[in-house]
């Protein structure tokens, strides 16, 4: 016997168009979330991970912009941080815009899927 639970069912287009928006606008692993797919929580957390590290950065050379009054145009020691937070950024959109157009690859074999069967 199997006890894992049955994989979810392959979504309609109009649903994996919605997990893709999600993922793309919203929040990556929001969409796929919302499908039901594996990975959803990783996604998230590399979004996540990666928005607060950006912010972080910003924040700082912003407060550090404001004390001195200018901006010198050296680079802060911290730089590092902001770019890691829009590598992970970058990498968890990635992700979300891949996992959304294999929504769309599944929704479109799944509308092909009775015509197939009913011609064999």
């Amino acid at each position: 016997m199997n006890s894992s639970a049955p994989p979810p069912p392959l979504p309609d287009r109009a649903t994996a168009r919605a997990c893709l928006v999600a993922n793309l606008l919203v929040l990556p692993g929001l969409g796929t979330r919302l499908a039901g797919k594996p990975g959803a929580f990783a996604q998230m957390a590399l979004a996540l991970l990666g928005f607060v590290a950006l912010m972080g950065w910003s924040l700082r050379s912003a407060l550090l912009w404001a004390i001195e009054g200018r901006w010198n145009g050296n680079a802060p020691p911290w730089s590092w941080i902001g770019l890691l937070g829009l590598a992970l950024s970058l990498a968890a959109w990635g992700w979300g815009l891949a996992s959304g157009l294999k929504f769309l690859r599944e929704a479109k074999q799944a509308r092909h899927l009775p015509h197939a069967a009913a011609e064999g």
